[in-house]
């Protein structure tokens, strides 16, 4: 799978995706999202669901290529 695709599948800006090192700042400011609602609602399975689609994410990163 390849950038491009990896962005389409998550629905990310291809712009915002253009190497893995943004990947990595895509999944960094989303655990800073999930962690922030986690501190105001507390609400533990949202939370859950979406580490597991960040971690996903990174896996399809990783793997990906140009």
């Amino acid at each position: 799978m390849n950038l491009q695709q990896v962005a389409n599948k998550y629905r990310i800006s291809e712009n915002a995706l253009g190497s893995k090192e943004e990947g990595l700042t895509v999944i960094s400011k989303s655990i800073r999202e999930v962690i922030q609602e986690m501190e105001k609602t507390q609400e533990v399975r949202a939370a859950i669901t979406k580490l597991n689609r960040l971690i996903d994410f990174a896996e399809d990163v990783r793997g990906s290529s140009f």
